[in-house]
């Protein structure tokens, strides 16, 4: 397990301030941002796996997970490799309309801190 792990820093005042937050009121969404964007055109997935690969290996909080349970203080912990936490969902044709099924929320939804990505990324 240490293999993987790149760093591991304290939290600043203002991340313990979001954990609290985020540990007494686990369902809340407070602190959470979504964007949706609609390409044009025929998305290349392979390309665009790559590209948030190589976002992920060069941007090391998005290869970042929070722990605290059972530790004296809470820490964030860089890993050297994450995978892509990318969802492809299908399409569904009804009388000539696309129809895009929204991904399926995980269980508990919203992200979870002790997971090794900040983000999701999910194509229709």
């Amino acid at each position: 397990m240490t293999d993987s792990i790149e760093n591991i820093y304290s939290l600043t005042p203002l991340q313990k301030g979001l954990l609290f937050h985020e540990a007494s009121a686990p369902d809340s969404r407070a602190y959470y941002q979504q964007l949706r964007i609609t390409l044009k055109g025929r998305l290349d997935t392979a390309a665009f796996r790559q590209a948030w690969t190589t976002l992920m290996q060069r941007h090391a909080v998005l290869r970042t997970a929070f722990v605290w349970d059972d530790l004296d203080d809470a820490y964030q912990v860089v890993l050297r490799d994450v995978a892509l936490p990318l969802t492809e969902m299908a399409l569904v044709l009804s009388r000539g309309w696309r129809i895009t099924i929204p991904a399926p929320a995980p269980a508990g939804s919203g992200l979870k801190l002790h997971d090794p990505s900040p983000a999701r990324v999910m194509l229709p």
